[in-house]
């Protein structure tokens, strides 16, 4: 098996498989990163987490595309700075949605649930942004 890890800066020691091409676009430009690090990192907190990477990449594109058209505040995300590229806030949220606490527990629920939820509290179709299959 081949591995990937991060040598040296501020994700060092991470170390997972390599990210097949749906955790590279998912946990990568979908999200507005796009240093590799980035992505190994992510991945390897998904591994850690033991998340599903493409649905919860998925639930994280969702939830970055509300935070950039202010759906959603930095105040609905417990305090996290969801912008593009913002690795470290991606890093925190996966960590919420892991624990189920404060928005983690609505996005735990997957990408159409949480569009539901949210899109009842908010009074809006959020349908519209959540990439979704039946």
């Amino acid at each position: 098996m081949k591995i990937s890890y991060v040598r040296k800066g501020e994700y060092e020691g991470s170390t997972t498989d390599p990210p097949d091409y749906e955790l590279q676009a998912y946990l990568g430009p979908d999200l507005g990163i796009f240093e590799p690090r980035d992505t190994i990192y992510l991945s390897y907190l998904v591994d850690e987490l033991e998340l599903d990477g493409i649905n919860v990449g998925n639930v994280l594109g969702f939830t970055a595309e509300l935070y950039q058209r202010e759906i959603l505040t930095k105040e609905a995300l417990d305090g996290l700075d969801l912008r593009w590229g913002n690795t470290d806030t991606v890093g925190g949220l996966l960590y919420k949605i892991a624990n189920r606490e404060g928005i983690g527990d609505i996005l735990a629920e997957g990408t159409y649930k949480a569009a539901v939820k949210l899109g009842k509290a908010k009074n809006m179709d959020l349908l519209k942004y959540a990439v979704q299959v039946r």
